[in-house]
């Protein structure tokens, strides 16, 4: 704890930012609260998210039929939508962000979902969960 006290205090963290990161159960969710303090989850530009979506896009377009189907095509614009949201909204670290331009269009969100911190997944997770739920309403 001394530790951590020591990096809050040298990095002048408010009462606010302070009680946020009281409540973080996690390193990601921490960094939401104070982003200085956790420099390796930076999200320096949310423009790259836009590109990120467009490469998936590409790569499940190429491999998948369904999109044929016009109610699926409808629910994978949706996910392509909320993947966007995600980015831009829950700030995804660079090194994801990186991974998802550079990595294999075939691979890439595969090799790039073991970079990506659990609770970040988790709150992709439910934006997708809650659209599928309002989806199938």
């Amino acid at each position: 704890m001394a530790r951590f006290k020591g990096a809050c205090e040298a990095a002048m963290v408010t009462k606010e930012e302070g009680q946020c990161l009281d409540k973080a159960r996690d390193k990601w969710t921490a960094s939401q609260c104070a982003p200085r303090l956790f420099p390796e989850l930076a999200s320096s530009s949310t423009g790259d998210c836009g590109a990120i979506v467009d490469r998936v896009r590409a790569a499940i377009t190429k491999q998948a039929t369904y999109v044929s189907d016009p109610k699926m095509k409808g629910w994978f614009e949706r996910t392509m939508a909320i993947m966007q949201e995600s980015c831009t909204q829950d700030h995804w670290p660079d090194s994801v962000k990186k991974c998802m331009l550079s990595s294999d269009p075939a691979t890439l969100t595969t090799a790039c979902n073991q970079q990506m911190p659990p609770a970040l997944q988790q709150r992709l997770q439910e934006r997708l969960t809650q659209a599928m739920q309002n989806f199938v309403r």
